[in-house]
């Protein structure tokens, strides 16, 4: 959790939950996701799970992510690609699934008035795209400020969860293909998203990714009018590398409506 964060397409990371009950990429013979490989290495410490897979809320951080300050009409000089006038874009639980099965449905309701009254964007990332719509079935809607997106790998998550994504009632919807470990065709969901995050992976034992399914995946999007980030290469470590062409290094975020910024609103603070 923080205010500021490495990760490039957001402003701040807000960990109300930590854990995962496991995905294609944290299985009991597959470990390459960064949330719990994390998890695994400072496991039991204070503000951490004792295990991964046995997700934690901790409720008390959540009033004091909706507290910070509006960042909107503010310049980010490490991330200058964001828009001056975006409203701070927080990732929420990106430790976690915040919709992962061993924590109750409703756990996030006693949040969701404050959180849609406060000036942020709520990025929301979720492999559970079924409990996330029963969440929001029963809360009667998804507020404004609330971007919904989910992960996919290759073109077995695509065909699984993308479907239940578009069917979802957010304004906002985004994809994270993040790792890229394999080419996805992107066109049958493409009209009902608004943002699309490529990136490879990084880690000691990446697998590489194909510049050439970068460049297919790009220009599905940009043939749909959809907006495109593209964050990182495959590399062992995160960032930047070499073998993207420059023309590919896209830094697009989706068109929203930012309301005005009121003295009310210009109280939130740290």
């Amino acid at each position: 959790m923080g205010k500021e964060t490495d990760i490039s397409w957001c402003d701040s990371t807000l960990n109300g939950i930590m854990g995962c009950r496991g995905c294609e990429l944290w299985t009991s013979k597959t470990k390459i996701c960064y949330a719990g490989n994390l998890v695994e290495r400072y496991a039991g410490q204070k503000g951490w799970p004792e295990k991964f897979e046995e997700p934690v809320i901790f409720s008390e951080r959540m009033q004091k992510g909706i507290n910070w300050k509006d960042l909107r009409g503010v310049a980010r000089p490490d991330k200058p690609w964001i828009p001056a006038a975006m409203p701070r874009m927080i990732f929420l639980n990106d430790m976690g699934d915040t919709f992962t099965e061993g924590l109750p449905l409703n756990w996030l309701l006693p949040y969701i008035e404050d959180m849609e009254k406060s000036p942020h964007i709520w990025q929301i990332l979720t492999k559970r795209l079924r409990r996330a719509k029963a969440f929001f079935d029963l809360l009667g809607y998804v507020p404004d400020n609330f971007w919904l997106g989910t992960t996919i790998t290759d073109q077995r998550t695509a065909d699984a969860r993308l479907p239940y994504l578009v069917l979802n009632q957010a304004k906002t919807k985004f994809v994270s293909y993040e790792p890229m470990l394999g080419r996805v065709d992107l066109s049958p969901y493409l009209p009902s998203i608004s943002w699309v995050i490529l990136g490879g992976q990084s880690g000691q034992n990446m697998v590489e990714m194909s510049i050439a399914d970068l460049e297919y995946s790009v220009g599905q999007c940009k043939d749909a009018g959809v907006k495109v980030f593209v964050k990182q290469d495959s590399a062992p470590s995160p960032g930047k590398q070499g073998r993207i062409p420059d023309e590919l290094w896209i830094h697009e975020f989706p068109d929203v409506e930012v309301p005005a910024v009121s003295q009310e609103l210009r109280l939130f603070d740290e």
